[in-house]
């Protein structure tokens, strides 16, 4: 039996000593490594659950994306479309105004003429009114005259 005090048992007890020491090191290591491994799989597992969360929180982003977009969407037709009435109205208002416009001149120029034609009466009318004046007086002269030589003719008579 190889024992610390015999010379040949002194190098195998330092041996088997070593050994065990190297076995309890590989043990302590094999523990160590098994711990890492634990904590290398908490950590994936850790980081399985953030990516399932972030995937998660990422479908629910594309979704509310997707939504906004398509509200987007829809508001962008929307503005489109009342874009299109508008021009449609403002184009019809246009026209509308350039008919009133085209009424407004023929209305001008049928005032125009009206006023035209009233000037030309007014004148007619105060010509017309200087002729009938200068015909009363004529016609008071002759008929003056008249009753000068009706007396005339009554006082020739009486004579």
């Amino acid at each position: 039996p190889a024992t610390p005090s015999t010379p040949g048992g002194a190098l195998r007890h330092r041996q088997k000593e070593a050994e065990r020491e190297v076995r309890r090191a590989k043990r302590r290591e094999e523990a160590a490594i098994v711990e890492r491994v634990k904590v290398m799989k908490a950590s994936v597992e850790d980081l399985r659950n953030k990516i399932s969360e972030n995937t998660t929180k990422l479908q629910e982003s594309q979704e509310e994306l997707a939504k906004t977009d398509a509200k987007l969407s829809a508001a962008e037709k929307m503005h489109r479309a009342i874009k299109r009435r508008a021009v449609a109205r403002w184009e019809d208002v246009c026209q509308r105004i350039e008919k009133e416009d085209a009424k407004v001149k023929s209305l001008d120029y049928t005032l125009d003429g009206i006023t035209d034609f009233n000037s030309k009466m007014q004148d007619y009318l105060i010509e017309l009114k200087f002729t009938i004046e200068l015909s009363r007086a004529k016609l008071a002269e002759e008929l003056r005259l008249a009753e000068e030589q009706a007396e005339l003719d009554k006082l020739a008579e009486l004579n």
